[in-house]
């Protein structure tokens, strides 16, 4: 009988001790504990030393003021979802911690997934032959072209309006080694254009020029996409199409930079299928 009831002792701690380890700390758990009594410091230690998944937003936060929550417990909150290692590690949770870089949040039977949007290399800048603009007498415009390479993107979306989520390192860019990208850390600095898809490739306008205007830089306004931008923390934000997108092939890309393309010009390309 005593064997036996070690066992199962044994047993009973394991179980419990993995129930705890589990444990996932909330807004809604540190309003728990603080309803029942707990005091300040005792729930700060519990924070520093369980996962987190807390929401830190603006609103959240003016919500916890609201509701009476401690200083010293909300800057314990923010500073847990600061920590990497305290936060919880599903790649699937938008909330959780990332790698920097641009997601594509898909949502199958109230099963989400995060899919990350590898970077393409723009392969080159090319300019029109410039024929009409000649026969023209330099009326016609010549257009200048950026190129990605393949006819398609390898992440091809089943939706017309999706979600997407921009994360930062802290004090970096989403590509800190090139200089096309290199003082981005907001996606208000990129835009989200639809591509002209040819049999090997995919393209976009970059510029322009002919003999009245000049040299004129920049994506045409009619190729922009308007989207939202949410910011859920530091370096976190969800971004989505102001309108559905039609089926065809896009990108996000930096707006500061004037003359794109080269071995340097990143994209975040996808389609839509």
């Amino acid at each position: 009988m005593n064997k036996l009831f070690f066992i199962f002792a044994l047993l009973f701690s394991v179980t419990v001790s993995g129930q705890i380890n589990d444990e996932v700390l909330t807004n809604a758990t540190v309003i728990t504990l603080l309803q029942k009594g707990l005091s300040p410091s005792i729930i700060i230690s519990k924070i520093k030393t369980s996962k987190t998944n807390f929401d830190v937003s603006i609103d959240a936060l003016i919500k916890m003021k609201d509701d009476k929550i401690p200083d010293e417990i909300t800057s314990a909150m923010v500073d847990a979802s600061g920590n990497k290692e305290n936060a919880t590690s599903d790649i699937n949770d938008p909330n959780a911690a990332h790698e920097s870089g641009v997601y594509y949040l898909m949502v199958n039977e109230g099963k989400t997934e995060m899919k990350s949007i590898e970077p393409t290399v723009c392969s080159q800048t090319k300019m029109g032959s410039g024929i009409m603009t000649q026969m023209t007498y330099g009326i016609a415009k010549t257009k200048m072209k950026s190129t990605i390479d393949a006819p398609t993107a390898l992440l091809q979306i089943f939706e017309t309006k999706p979600v997407f989520y921009f994360y930062f390192e802290k004090g970096q860019s989403l590509n800190a080694s090139t200089s096309w990208f290199s003082s981005s850390s907001s996606p208000n600095e990129f835009i989200l254009i639809k591509l002209s898809s040819k049999k090997k490739n995919r393209e976009f306008v970059i510029g322009s020029m002919n003999a009245y205007s000049g040299v004129s830089m920049g994506v045409d306004d009619k190729l922009r996409i308007r989207f939202n931008v949410e910011k859920l923390k530091s370096g976190v934000y969800k971004v989505t199409p102001n309108v559905d997108l039609e089926v065809g092939e896009y990108c996000f890309l930096s707006a500061g930079n004037s003359n794109p393309g080269g071995s340097a010009g990143k994209v975040f390309d996808f389609g839509v299928k």
